[in-house]
């Protein structure tokens, strides 16, 4: 009789455990956000330490309040932060998993970040049909940077077909809400006549739209445009100024090009500090060309001037 009782009791005391985790499990998210305390307050105050730059403390606040299934403010939040190595170090897989799951709840630029990600490859691995699919449905949102993302696709051919016209429709729609880059793909496509027939002067119209905004890249184009003569004249003093104005913002092929006009006094005075000046911050950045000629003039290599018109050595294709 003492044997069943103690049986019976452990029996019982299995179903009651049991019930206690059944109960915690479905009751686990309720109960979750109960034990958060006033949401809105939590998230009022991680919102000000994120726009007032004290990341490390957006993080601890946004953190707890990004586990709610429905906080997808929240999540991206805590994904951008992570993304971008802010209040603490990087960390694209979790990033990219806080987008997603801000992105299943119709986050637009959630989307896009999830989008952009899969592209590239960042915390995941590539996957041009991922890309394509949250990319598509924050593009069709209005989302510029999602547009922007779908003329890429199309112009490398990355997943679908290549499609330049496809393409320049997707930038034309990203520059219409005010992207840069995406004028300046714009102007790529027409100086290279791609998907359109080449025109340089709408190229440079471009350009100079995308160059207004602060496009270091577009700025650089069109001091390309300037040495050559294409859709302007021929002005390599002009071309000078654009690219040190892109090279101000750390673009690496302008600090290049910029280097090699100070090394043969074109369209500046000839100044082989401010050349090894511009040479440095190019390598720094990893470009090659720049890191062969900093070690020639730093070794005081005799080097022989190739042309007697400078001509920018990259970034122009014929």
């Amino acid at each position: 009789m003492k044997k069943q009782r103690i049986l019976l009791v452990g029996i019982i005391s299995v179903g009651v455990i049991a019930l206690l985790i059944l109960f915690g499990w479905l009751f686990r998210k309720p109960l979750y956000r109960l034990s958060l305390g006033d949401i809105d307050a939590r998230y009022r105050s991680a919102m000000l330490a994120y726009q007032e730059h004290r990341y490390a403390d957006a993080r601890k606040e946004l953190a707890p309040l990004a586990r709610l299934d429905t906080a997808k403010c929240a999540q991206f939040l805590l994904g951008d932060l992570l993304y971008r190595g802010e209040g603490g170090p990087a960390d694209l897989p979790e990033a990219l998993n806080l987008f997603l799951m801000a992105a299943r709840q119709e986050h637009v630029d959630a989307q896009a970040n999830a989008g952009f990600m899969y592209t590239y490859g960042l915390g995941t691995r590539q996957d041009f049909g991922e890309a394509m699919d949250w990319l598509y449905r924050a593009a069709l949102r209005g989302n510029p940077k999602a547009q922007l993302g779908m003329g890429n696709l199309y112009k490398n051919g990355w997943g679908p077909v290549r499609n330049e016209q496809a393409a320049l429709n997707w930038y034309r729609r990203a520059a219409a809400h005010g992207n840069s880059d995406a004028m300046n793909n714009i102007g790529y496509m027409y100086r290279n006549g791609l998907g359109v027939p080449r025109n340089y002067e709408e190229a440079l119209f471009w350009f100079q739209k995308a160059a207004n905004l602060g496009n270091s890249s577009a700025q650089y184009n069109i001091g390309n445009l300037y040495c050559w003569g294409k859709g302007v004249d021929k002005d390599i003093v002009q071309g000078a100024r654009w690219m040190l104005k892109s090279a101000l913002q750390e673009n690496a092929p302008a600090q290049y090009n910029l280097a090699r006009m100070y090394q043969w006094g074109k369209g500046v005075e000839k100044n082989q500090e401010e050349a090894m000046k511009w040479y440095r911050r190019a390598a720094a950045q990893g470009h090659e060309k720049a890191m062969l000629a900093l070690a020639r003039l730093e070794k005081n290599e005799t080097v022989e001037e190739r042309d007697s018109t400078y001509m920018p050595d990259e970034g122009w294709p014929e």
